[in-house]
């Protein structure tokens, strides 16, 4: 009876530490990281003025607000979907663009769990203040890394 005991001990220690996020020593979260640039020059721009939310998102949906000065932009996409959208605006006029992506479940091992990775499969923009939109890498994972350059043409921007 006394063996029992010990075991049921050991065996409720080694789940409580097994689920401790100790081990996980890296970032969980797989977000696709956007930098702004000049059409023109490519040089990469710090932007002011400019408002990206997202369109259908929870909750409040402001990814980048007009007051702050950026130079890059988190566009954060949702395992359950296959798609997100986000308005870029500024004075007035802005732009919808929409990633589509594949969501894929990645387990990362017993202290972190399970994480989303994401591969964009296509992109598509509208409106006046993108020119274009370059995916660098369209495998989206956890090591932060810009993938996504977004190339403005009316800016009011000072390069970086």
């Amino acid at each position: 009876m006394r063996e029992l005991k010990v075991l049921s001990v050991v065996a409720l220690m080694s789940v409580l530490i097994g689920c401790t996020s100790d081990g996980c020593e890296h970032n969980r979260n797989s977000i696709p990281l956007a930098g702004f640039y000049d059409y023109e020059t490519k040089a990469a721009l710090t932007v002011s003025g400019l408002s990206v939310s997202g369109v259908g998102a929870p909750n409040d949906s402001l990814l980048l607000d007009p007051a702050r000065n950026s130079h890059q932009v988190y566009l954060p996409f949702r395992g359950s979907q296959s798609e997100a959208s986000f308005l870029f605006s500024s004075g007035g006029i802005g732009d919808i663009v929409t990633f589509k992506y594949e969501s894929i479940p990645y387990f990362d091992g017993e202290d972190c769990g399970v994480m989303w990775r994401y591969t964009i499969t296509d992109f598509e923009h509208q409106g006046f203040i993108i020119d274009s939109i370059s995916v660098t890498d369209e495998e989206i994972t956890n090591i932060e890394r810009e993938r996504i350059m977004i190339f403005l043409t009316a800016t009011d921007e000072e390069d970086e």
